[in-house]
């Protein structure tokens, strides 16, 4: 069993940062918005033992605050969405390919804080990759 999460956040963010917007695994205490958050990723190994593939459960958050309106908020998800959408097109290295990528589900929530009202759009993905090694 390998790991394949550096790979794919690696290819993500590359392909994430064409939106505009600043792409984070981490979100930093002092961030500017809007911006966009690879949040949580779950693993699921499948297949043979001599031809493994790997489901990863991903949570992309795009957030925004104090919004007037969310039609900013819906624009960006509708970039992040036409990134990854239900095809192959992420690359990835050290002998790891994407077999197939599906959204599970687009959704939005509102939390309000301290310092003002965020506004975050959820898009969670499926990605199937293939061990070439």
């Amino acid at each position: 069993m390998r790991d394949a999460r550096k790979q794919i956040v690696s290819a993500l963010i590359t392909a994430l940062s064409e939106v505009g917007v600043t792409v984070y695994t981490k979100v930093p205490k002092d961030t500017a918005y809007p911006y966009i958050h690879i949040s949580e990723i779950y693993q699921d190994e499948n297949g043979p033992k001599n031809s493994f593939f790997y489901n990863y459960d991903i949570l992309i958050q795009v957030v925004y605050k104090d919004l007037d309106s969310k039609v900013s908020l819906w624009n960006t998800v509708n970039s992040v969405l036409a990134i990854v959408k239900n095809d192959a097109s992420l690359s990835l290295a050290d002998d790891f390919e994407v077999m197939e990528t599906t959204l599970i589900s687009n959704s939005e929530t509102e939390i309000m804080t301290d310092t003002g009202i965020l506004d975050i759009g959820l898009i969670r993905i499926l990605i199937k990759v293939e061990d070439k090694n």
